[in-house]
């Protein structure tokens, strides 16, 4: 039988999935994007729950699993809309980021629809692209200081809210542009639960930075997106973000940090695959 003090983890850690979300709006105005002991232990849940689903995923596909998911991804059916919104986030992209956070900005717009195709998901387009590309302003140089006593992704989340709301979009589409980009660095998101344009972004992210799910979806289609948006200098950047820059004490990004967070990224396989820098795979 465990020790008590396993059981006592495995009762914490069962509490903290069922607790209220980590990322939300409320969860962020409240508290900055700084974690409680209760929020950590949610993270650390998690964490788990993530590694289990990308293990089980894998033994899945051994088995023959997706075949039917995986085809119906394709990128030619992806296209940005052409809307004014679309053209500020362009310009708040262009403004503060550095060429390797834009187009990994880019290139996660483009994996979550990957994604949304791989998992049947409608996601609004215009919402998507506009959390996507803003969705790490709070890592840019501009946004250090509010990034050094607030969470990272709450900055870029609130920075994004406020484009729209400028724009007249209805209080329900930005808070959807905030909690895509405030629930993204949460490593796991359930389906059932989130609005699938948090889910897409999450995932298509955290594939960009760590690599988290590559083997599901084709390999051509990730190429294709890498042909599209080269991954140039992206590692030594996005490492840069993680331990050099200075982020708020329990924060996301700290946490994680103190998780391993950097050795993943740092040995992401996107980063070395022959694609990533020389155009796709051949078919």
């Amino acid at each position: 039988m465990p020790p008590t003090s396993t059981l006592c983890l495995i009762r914490r850690l069962r509490e903290a999935i069922t607790m209220a979300r980590l990322g939300s709006y409320e969860w962020g105005e409240q508290t900055d994007g700084i974690l409680s002991a209760a929020d950590r232990m949610r993270l650390l849940a998690g964490l788990i729950r993530a590694q289990v689903a990308e293990a089980l995923s894998h033994a899945a596909k051994r088995f023959g699993s997706y075949r039917r998911r995986t085809t119906r991804v394709r990128l030619d059916t992806v296209a940005v809309p052409d809307s004014v919104a679309t053209r500020v986030a362009d310009e708040l992209a262009g403004r503060y980021y550095t060429q390797a956070l834009r187009l990994h900005c880019l290139r996660t717009y483009y994996f979550g629809h990957l994604w949304a195709q791989f998992y049947g998901l409608r996601v609004d387009t215009e919402t998507l692209y506009v959390a996507s590309l803003l969705h790490d302003l709070g890592l840019s140089p501009q946004f250090a200081k509010p990034s050094s006593c607030c969470g990272f992704a709450i900055v870029g989340a609130r920075e994004a809210k406020q484009a729209v709301a400028k724009l007249h979009w209805p209080e329900e589409r930005q808070r959807a542009v905030y909690e895509a980009i405030s629930y993204h660095l949460n490593p796991y998101l359930s389906i059932a639960k989130h609005e699938p344009e948090a889910v897409c972004l999450q995932r298509a992210a955290h594939l960009d930075v760590v690599g988290a799910g590559r083997h599901l979806l084709p390999l051509a289609a990730i190429a294709d997106v890498h042909q599209r948006f080269p991954r140039h200098d992206f590692r030594e950047e996005i490492l840069a973000t993680m331990t050099a820059m200075v982020h708020a004490p329990n924060s996301h990004a700290a946490v994680l940090g103190k998780l391993g967070f950097a050795k993943l990224a740092a040995g992401n396989p996107l980063n070395g695959m022959p694609y990533s820098k020389h155009g796709p795979l051949s078919r």
